[in-house]
């Protein structure tokens, strides 16, 4: 496996916070990303704990840390000022969110 790192991408004022599925990695949304910060919207891809990483570090996750990594992702863009944020999650990331 790779590592990966979160994504941003600056746009407008209306932000978008992209949340990958279960054992996946940011760059599954980064097409999806690329896309909307295109038309203008900023976007923000947070990367789970353990994911994009050995199994054996993977494993040592829970379900609970990605739901801080995904609320942290949120608190992201507010630090930065937005407060147009809409949510987009596949699989496990809808449940996140």
């Amino acid at each position: 496996m790779r590592n990966t790192k979160a994504l941003f991408y600056e746009g407008d004022e209306r932000a978008v916070l992209l949340l990958h599925s279960f054992t996946s990695t940011t760059s599954d949304m980064k097409r999806l990303a690329n896309y909307l910060n295109s038309r203008g919207y900023t976007c923000h891809v947070p990367l789970y704990r353990g994911h994009g990483e050995a199994p054996d570090q993977f494993l040592k996750t829970t379900l609970r840390q990605w739901w801080e990594d995904a609320e942290a992702g949120f608190h992201y863009l507010q630090a930065r000022g937005y407060q147009n944020i809409a949510v987009i999650g596949v699989s496990m990331g809808a449940y996140l969110h």
